[in-house]
């Protein structure tokens, strides 16, 4: 059975987060395949589709031919509450199939208030919340992720976590499930034999004395996502992302990170190359990112940044990394990172003066952060952001003061652009050094960020803080033992969703679902005693020898494919009949992506262009954007047989370049032709100004339709998000007429202002345009108004289709 996904999208406000078909995913016949995984992060699909962990499981698991692996994300409330209302299960993106059908479900689990978004999850697709109330019929549900450092609060819903890192248990994982199910062992059976892989913690089986955590030895290139998944919408980190290197040399006390992530791997530099030439080449991303919890402890990093540069520079793609230590940017390092995109540079000092700095592991002085915050102002970063910890353990009024008084010393001494200070409430983690500290009480939380927010206002400092309240449900989860179920299962029934969004936290239903199950949750935030058991002692972070020493030269055939890489943008021929200049291309939307927005049309062109190889031509300034134009925009949910976009190139183009953007496209746009135009020649915005529609299946009399047509006026609301005004549509309608069951129409698009055939049928049949939002609508023409004819883009450039 698949699900009716097309019927819902009309009426939420990301339907593009549902639709799936993106550009590098994978679509498996079920029939063909042994088993099916449906592999979930319980968080908004622009977050998901953000996480590393999640692309590599992807990437690994589809890498069997036996395994159908796809993906779901937490609905946001408007799709639950649709998916509720019409008794229609949560389903998968790549299939649409339903999630209780699949053989496993497999969590990601990376945030603590997430917990009762799983069960919400579980409930929209049908299955038993807890494990025990499962039956053989039921998929496994499985999870991973940093979150299981700490497995217990979540162990009655979960009937199997894998403790560490995934390369290897994954593949493991899979090998068992595919033996199991051959062989149609039970549940019961299946779940033993799950137990046997090192790393992995079933509870119904009991507490084990020990679990290791899983230790990937060296970090493969064949198990990185070389092609990831691109999706239509804009997402958190919209990007492509190489993990340098895992772990972290730094001993913060306070770090659970370096804990899970640890020991340190690096990624060769040969490695890094070859991936970013491929993930560039197959995702057609304007951005990519080099992903490592202390960047600056890279010990090649300068050269790599150096090697990084000609790829980077001719492909037109800009480079982000993350936060750098402030004692770290140095100006050889500075000189390297001028190829970073120059928009802001995090700084993390974490305390307020050296003597806590010392206490939490994060050892420099003041002078340090200063010279560092000048360092990256003179590099030409418009912003730096610091990051400071309060309720840090020996914290004293000293310490917040040294907060306020570094702040104001760096925005006296080191001038040069903005500074955002970001305050968060320490919360002590399980496998720490600090794991059994006290957290601060929440109003002591507030009252100290409240202070900092207070001194600093008005010098030109931007301030904001983490809400205490968070941090302490967030310590209570972390720290929690099993009887935290109860309460996680309270919250779930009373709504508790997307705890970790400001607008969606909801601080008194929590303390109510406490109440109710009879738990004290200030009672996981005191001080535990150093011969105290913690629920997670069994688990032991042990690591395995791994491989310290991978080559960090880069190879020579590799440099000579980076800089093939790097100049093939250019290669022309001179035969081709693209020369240099504006093309016009037209193209069709189709069914699969009607409900992506304008925006991520305009986002898919380009990526396109750039997957094809195609030499665009970019603006000039501080964030240069490729010359690339588009016609009037397409209402969300309709279709189109004639949509165009134009784009400017700086050299001769390959003969195939028909055949080189088609294969690029993803499924659901049709590329029909393109054309050279003249390069004066008008942009389409300027020359289209009528658009013809067929609303089909309407059925509508023409009786009513000549009615309408001879009216001289009819004014309606229009509504463009919160801006409300009337409009008379009659003058912007050219012709409509009804034939068969369709109605077909051409709308004038006037510079004063145009409607869209939703409009149209609000103004004839005085009912509000989102009653025909479940219409199949398709444009069917766009033309310029000339000499009383319409003509063709294309024609009225003086060209030909």
């Amino acid at each position: 059975m698949k699900v009716d996904v097309e019927s819902l999208l009309p009426y939420v406000r990301r339907p593009a987060t549902y639709v799936g078909n993106e550009f590098n995913s994978i679509h498996k016949d079920h029939n063909s395949v042994n088993l099916r995984v449906a592999l979930a992060y319980p968080d908004r699909y622009e977050i998901g589709m953000s996480n590393l962990g999640v692309r590599i499981v992807y990437h690994l698991l589809n890498k069997f031919p036996q395994i159908a692996c796809e993906r779901f994300f937490a609905p946001w409330t408007d799709m639950e509450n649709l998916l509720r209302k019409n008794s229609i299960p949560l389903f998968a993106l790549e299939s649409g199939v339903p999630v209780g059908q699949f053989d496993v479900v497999a969590f990601s689990v990376a945030y603590e208030l997430t917990y009762t978004n799983i069960l919400n999850m579980l409930d929209l697709s049908g299955l038993p919340l807890r494990s025990a109330d499962r039956e053989e019929t039921h998929p496994l549900v499985i999870a991973g992720g940093p979150c299981c450092l700490n497995p217990e609060p979540l162990a009655e819903f979960i009937d199997c976590f894998f403790i560490g890192d995934g390369e290897e248990s994954v593949k493991e994982l899979a090998e068992v499930l595919l033996r199991t199910k051959k062989e149609k062992t039970s549940r019961g059976e299946t779940l033993a034999a799950l137990a046997q892989i090192p790393g992995s913690y079933v509870p119904s089986l009991g507490t084990p004395a020990e679990i290791t955590k899983r230790v990937t030895k060296t970090l493969s290139l064949e198990d990185f996502p070389g092609e990831p998944i691109v999706p239509y919408c804009g997402i958190t980190h919209d990007r492509f992302a190489v993990e340098m290197m895992r772990g972290c040399p730094r001993s913060c006390k306070f770090c659970q990170s370096a804990v899970m992530y640890g020991p340190l791997r690096k990624r060769s530099p040969s490695d890094i190359l070859e991936l970013v030439k491929k993930g560039l080449r197959s995702s057609g991303w304007e951005e990519m990112s080099l992903v490592s919890l202390s960047p600056a402890d890279y010990p090649h990093l300068i050269d790599l940044l150096r090697k990084l540069e000609e790829i980077l520079n001719m492909t037109k793609t800009s480079l982000s990394l993350s936060s750098v230590r402030a004692d770290a940017l140095t100006e050889e390092l500075g000189s390297a990172l001028k190829i970073v995109r120059k928009t802001s540079v995090t700084l993390a000092p974490e305390a307020g003066t050296e003597r806590l700095r010392r206490r939490i592991g994060k050892p420099m002085s003041e002078d340090k952060i200063i010279q560092s915050t000048k360092t990256a102002y003179g590099l030409g970063f418009g912003r730096v952001k610091l990051y400071f910890m309060i309720g840090l353990p020996s914290e004293s009024d000293e310490d917040i003061e040294g907060i306020v008084g570094l702040c104001k010393r760096i925005s006296s001494e080191a001038k040069g652009g903005r500074l955002k200070v970001s305050v968060s409430s320490f919360v002590p983690k399980p496998h720490t050094p600090f794991e059994k500290e006290e957290q601060e009480g929440v109003e002591e939380l507030f009252l100290k960020a409240k202070y900092i927010k207070a001194q600093l206002k008005g010098k030109g400092i931007e301030v904001g803080w983490h809400d205490p309240h968070v941090s302490f449900l967030e310590a209570v989860m972390s720290r929690g033992d099993r009887s935290l179920s109860s309460v996680i299962l309270a919250a779930f029934r009373k709504g508790c969703r997307f705890g970790g969004w400001s607008e969606r936290f909801d601080y008194a239903k929590w303390m109510s679902s406490f109440e109710e199950s009879g738990i004290d949750p200030f009672s996981y935030c005191k001080r535990m005693r150093d011969d105290e058991k913690t629920p997670w002692s069994f688990i032991k972070m042990r690591s395995v020898p791994t491989d310290q020493t991978a080559v960090l030269e880069v190879a020579p055939e590799t440099e000579a494919a980076v800089r093939e890489f790097g100049r093939r943008v250019r290669k022309v021929d001179s035969r081709s009949p693209y020369r240099v200049g504006k093309h016009r291309v037209k193209y069709m939307k189709l069914k699969e992506v009607r409900f992506t927005s304008h925006l991520d049309v305009m986002r898919a062109v380009v990526r396109t262009l750039r997957r094809a190889n195609v030499p665009l031509v970019y603006s000039q300034g501080f964030s240069p954007r490729p010359k690339v134009s588009f016609g009037p925009p397409l209402s969300v949910g309709m279709t189109s047989r004639c949509e165009y976009f134009d784009f400017v190139v700086e050299g001769p183009l390959s003969r195939d370049l028909l055949s080189s953007v088609a294969s690029a496209t993803p499924a659901g746009f049709k590329i029909i032709g393109i054309t050279p135009v003249f390069a004066r020649s008008r942009s389409l915005s300027e020359i289209l100004d009528v658009a013809e529609y067929r609303v089909k299946s309407i059925k509508m009399p023409d009786g009513v339709v000549k009615e309408f047509m001879s009216r001289e006026s009819c004014v309606i609301e229009q509504v463009r998000g919160e801006k409300h005004r009337a409009i008379d549509v009659k003058p912007l309608l050219v012709d409509m007429k009804s034939e068969d069951d369709d109605l077909h129409m051409k709308i004038l698009m006037s510079k004063k202002g145009w409607v869209g055939p939703r409009e149209i049928l609000s103004a004839m049949s005085g009912q509000p345009s989102g009653e025909f939002l479940h219409l199949d609508i398709e444009r069917t023409g766009l033309y310029t108004y000339k000499g009383g004819a319409l003509l063709a883009p294309i024609t009225e450039s003086g060209t030909h289709a």
